[in-house]
């Protein structure tokens, strides 16, 4: 997307990337990789996106049997669509083209030519893009790879079931067809089903190759391990990132490229009902708020992505109980991801009396517990602010709480209905600098409470701050404009395209970041801190990428510091302009 084209935007501004590490680069590829591992940045940045299986099985919001397909490609409103994943805040719209019985939402001259009646006139994914990229929200499509029992005309047709090597070619040549019909439109793939037996139908540098046709910056997935243990190497070489399917939330990336074949980690989850809305009823979240917020934290704070997958209904989308949870982690992620560490209760040291349980309900699927009055936790953090998270429920005490040895705080867990992964204390406004929270649990309880049951299920300390391109320490010389665009942090950024305008971050702490985009038509800048020598870094990207992470630097003195960046005369021989943003600035304590 050029700089003019995002000038013109005028949507709803709000903030749909992610803070990362910087100065990641894709994973290098070894001399046996047959080929190259795409760039998986552009992901990485938005830390998160919502996938969306909406079938020929999905039923609409009144129940009752599902319209004709091609009926619910033509009723489909993709404005609603694009208005809900920006409030939901997902940086990438993973569709599903096609599930359990063979029919694709837009003309396909290859699937017409084997099976009739399978395809709609409406081209529903180009309509979707171009409702979705004003708002800096890329797609990527899912595709199923097999023929399944639900569909037996398809497996008949596409010889699924007399010979697999014919069905490889033909989802070779389908997914050709398609990537050459989207070409950079397209930004991704998921591809189901290259797990057990089914892996040996597919030659998969092959079915790489085809995946890219019309982008060879596409990031494509093979799902090799289905939930089962991500170990499989297979994928080192063709594809980009991990598939990751899990029908939990309690695995994280040890770091970016811990996928499988050192690829980029990302998982692929559910949030409501088991992936497709297929029968009566209302599509209800599974976890709480906090258990996602804190595991999509946990997973983009790693250098890992995150994809839910939202069951939609066939005529209303996402739900609005599911639509709500979206926006709740919209809210606490985009704005605190890369400011704060959360750490379970396993990261955390207990004293005497308590004990481990497990579950679904717990942050990372473990919590612990006691009932021993007087049993306690503390943690030490360098922060300005700490959040313990725990269960409530109708048999729950109480337990006071210490920040630096002060006066105790008494928290009451008593709920009359269970409350999963709680906000059940927060301190805010600390001084930057080492604190200890302490959690001791009271020997009395709420009147109504059964029992006094004490749980800590997680702690989450406040590291530093963003702060966005129009905040009051960030300061601008002459030459300067703005932008809006909901990809960029807080929805804005400043540019120039003078040589000599700088802009200064005045900012306390160790540790500082610098955002901005990278795109086609950028140029260089020098960045300095507190008026040193300069270092030059290129803006220069063959894609275009908002809010992402250009320049960091680590262990500065405690104090006050300044980050200037001055746009230069020069840039990438490759680059067609001199454009220089500032998206924003994170600073650590």
């Amino acid at each position: 997307m050029s700089m003019s084209q995002r000038r013109k935007s005028s949507v709803l501004a709000i903030a749909v990337g992610a803070a990362i590490a910087v100065g990641v680069i894709a994973a290098p590829a070894s001399p046996s990789q047959a080929l190259p591992v795409v760039s998986t940045d552009w992901m990485a940045n938005a830390g998160y996106g919502v996938a969306l299986h909406w079938t020929t099985q999905s039923v609409p919001a009144a129940g009752g049997s599902p319209a004709a397909f091609c009926t619910a490609v033509n009723n489909f409103d993709v404005n609603l669509l694009a208005s809900q994943l920006q409030a939901a805040g997902a940086g990438y719209l993973l569709f599903t083209i096609s599930h359990a019985q063979m029919h694709l939402p837009f003309p396909s001259a290859k699937l017409d030519s084997v099976i009739s009646g399978r395809t709609c006139s409406r081209d529903l994914p180009l309509d979707m893009y171009n409702a979705l990229t004003p708002l800096g929200i890329k797609l990527m499509f899912y595709f199923p790879s097999i023929a399944t029992s639900e569909d037996p005309t398809w497996q008949a047709s596409s010889q699924w079931n007399t010979s697999k090597p014919n069905f490889a070619q033909l989802q070779y040549d389908l997914v050709t067809e398609i990537g050459n019909r989207y070409g950079t439109k397209l930004a991704g793939w998921w591809v189901d089903n290259s797990m057990g037996a089914y892996t040996a139908i597919y030659n998969h540098a092959t079915y790489a190759t085809a995946l890219r046709a019309g982008n060879p910056n596409r990031v494509i997935s093979f799902n090799f391990s289905s939930v089962g243990t991500w170990n499989s190497s297979l994928g080192a070489g063709v594809e980009d990132y991990q598939a990751g399917e899990s029908d939990d939330l309690s695995r994280l990336p040890a770091s970016r490229y811990s996928g499988e074949g050192g690829t980029q980690w990302q998982t692929f989850s559910y949030l409501d009902d088991f992936w497709v809305h297929a029968t009566a009823g209302t599509p209800v979240p599974r976890y709480s708020n906090n258990k996602i917020s804190l595991y999509a934290k946990s997973v983009i704070n790693a250098g890992g992505v995150l994809t839910l997958n939202a069951a939609p209904y066939q005529d209303g989308l996402i739900s609005a109980a599911t639509l709500s949870q979206l926006q709740a982690l919209r809210a606490s992620t985009r704005s605190a991801t890369g400011d704060t560490v959360v750490l379970d209760d396993r990261s955390l040291s207990f004293g005497s009396g308590w004990s481990q349980i497990s579950g679904n309900s717990y942050h990372l699927n473990s919590g612990t517990y006691t009932q021993a009055a007087g049993s306690s936790v503390s943690q030490t953090f360098t922060g300005t602010g700490v959040t313990w998270y725990a269960p409530k429920g109708p048999d729950h005490g109480r337990a006071d709480v210490r920040i630096d040895g002060g006066s105790p705080v008494t928290v009451d867990l008593y709920s009359a209905a269970r409350e999963d992964v709680a906000t059940a204390f927060t301190a805010t406004g600390l001084s930057a600098g080492s604190h200890t929270i302490s959690i001791t649990s009271r020997a009395d309880k709420n009147a109504a409470s059964t029992n006094t049951y004490v749980e800590v299920d997680a702690i989450e300390y406040k590291v530093g701050a963003r702060t966005d391109d129009t905040g009051a320490s960030v300061t601008y010389s002459s030459g300067w404009a703005t932008s809006s665009i909901a990809a960029l942090y807080g929805g804005s950024s400043h540019y120039t395209l003078t040589a000599g305008s700088n802009a200064t971050f005045a900012f306390n702490g160790t540790n500082v970041t610098w955002y901005t985009v990278k795109a086609p038509d950028h140029g260089k800048v020098d960045i300095s801190i507190d008026g040193g020598a300069a270092q030059i870094v290129d803006l220069y990207q063959t894609q275009w990428t908002g809010n992402t992470a250009a320049f960091s630097i680590s262990g500065l003195s405690s104090g006050a510091h300044t980050i200037k960046i001055t746009a230069r005369s020069d840039k990438n021989a490759a680059s067609s302009n001199y454009y220089v943003e500032v998206d924003g600035f994170q600073q650590r304590y």
